[in-house]
């Protein structure tokens, strides 16, 4: 294997901040609106009770799927990189929409509470390619 050994407990605990990071987004809009991602979503069985077509925008139902699919590749025996990649690819517009009105707005809660998630983004998909470069040498 040339020397290279995956670490296997270290990329499920990253995995498991990149999905525990996918809550702390926090967005404005409006005058007087501001919530958490995990606020939002501690609202949406109301909401959605209320008004179920709710469900169907885009910045809902993606990241909804996308957390759900980084839960089940951390619950799962097994690595999942398809799974922990289509969870990340539903996440990221979300977060990099974040980072954008964030920095648009020069609101630096913004801006910070995206960054986790891009950065872990960023280092589980730099491991997910040195895995697959080192695998092809072997």
């Amino acid at each position: 294997m040339n020397g290279y050994k995956v670490d296997w407990d270290k990329l499920k605990t990253v995995s498991l901040l990149l999905f525990l990071s996918s809550f702390i987004g926090y967005l404005e809009w409006g005058t007087d609106h501001a919530q958490f991602i995990f606020q939002i979503q501690l609202e949406f069985p109301k909401k959605f009770i209320e008004n179920p077509g709710v469900i169907f925008h885009p910045f809902i139902f993606l990241p909804i799927i996308g957390q759900n699919l980084l839960a089940l590749s951390i619950l799962s025996n097994r690595h999942h990189t398809k799974l922990i990649v289509l969870g990340i690819l539903c996440l990221i517009p979300l977060y990099i929409l974040i980072l954008i009105a964030g920095l648009l707005h020069s609101n630096l809660l913004m801006m910070a509470s995206s960054l986790p998630f891009i950065l872990l983004t960023i280092y589980r998909m730099k491991f997910l390619f040195q895995l697959k470069y080192n695998s092809k040498q072997i």
